[in-house]
């Protein structure tokens, strides 16, 4: 407020003099209150403020849930003092209900297993609420899916805390589905000529009895000893025994002789021979 304050000055051997003096008295600043943030604990909760000797709390209902709240405050003496940081008796301040600080109690964990057996159990705990996990293949782009997955192959699984009351935790472990060894069984390796590409059969039976696509290199024509190879285009199964030796041994082939009585004729005498291989190849006989 303003005031006018005047000053008189009296002297018998002078004359009174007065003066006039206008004094300004400014009202006092009040800081607002802080610190009034809380942690989600289920329960209905408010601000905290309670009334003081500078100001009353108006309103301040308050919540359960986590949010943004606000709070009231009017002055006591309005005319005497204000706010520091608004005009008016009043002053309307936001508090907040946070999620509680939650953690891992028990760090996620992902065990892998080989391909054909039981799926391993995801390993977490968190303090607050349970969670979910989601997997994805170990590739750029790849997306999330509730599905376990079960091919072989390189996976991340991710923890995911469901408790909307507390802060979400996120977590990604790496995990692997590891190729099944399978035996590859050789059909007989033992062959005789011919004249055609030949090399053993191969087959291996994966999980359930499945039928494995084996595929056998190393075909060969000719009499000798060789090896074969096989493989197999499956992402879930690795062979082992995928080498074998067969073997193709000449063809038994019957001599045809020609006539064999002959009249002197000064001159050496001999009957004819012939032998037909197969697929009519007339062999050379000496």
């Amino acid at each position: 407020n303003t005031f006018t304050a005047k000053f008189t000055a009296t002297n018998p051997n002078f004359s009174d003099r007065t003066v006039e003096i206008t004094v300004n008295v400014a009202k006092k600043a009040v800081n607002a209150p802080t610190g009034m943030d809380k942690a989600y604990n289920g329960e209905h909760q408010t601000s905290g403020l309670t009334d003081t000797e500078l100001y009353t709390v108006v309103e301040d209902n308050g919540g359960t849930e986590m949010g943004s709240y606000t709070v009231t405050l009017k002055l006591v003496d309005s005319a005497n003092y204000k706010w520091a940081s608004t005009e008016g008796e009043t002053v309307t301040l936001s508090y907040t209900i946070a999620g509680a600080a939650n953690s891992w109690v028990v760090d996620p964990s992902m065990d892998g297993w080989t391909y054909g057996d039981e799926a391993k159990a995801p390993v977490a705990d968190a303090l607050y609420g349970d969670y979910k996990v989601e997997y994805r293949i170990d590739v750029d782009g790849s997306e999330y899916s509730e599905a376990v997955p079960t091919a072989a192959g390189s996976y991340i699984a991710r923890f995911t805390t469901t408790d909307t009351s507390a802060t979400i935790l996120v977590a990604e472990v790496k995990f692997t589905i590891a190729k099944k060894t399978v035996e590859v069984v050789w059909g007989n390796g033992s062959f005789t000529y011919n004249g055609e590409a030949q090399v053993p059969t191969a087959e291996a039976i994966g999980v359930n009895g499945e039928k494995i696509t084996v595929t056998v290199d190393g075909a060969k024509v000719n009499v000798g000893t060789y090896t074969a190879t096989a493989s197999a285009a499956n992402a879930n199964y690795t062979l082992t025994n995928t080498t074998s030796s067969f073997t193709i041994s000449p063809r038994s082939v019957e001599v045809v002789w020609g006539n064999g009585s002959f009249t002197y004729s000064g001159e050496a005498q001999a009957p004819t021979a012939e032998a037909i291989g197969v697929n009519g190849e007339k062999i050379a006989v000496v």
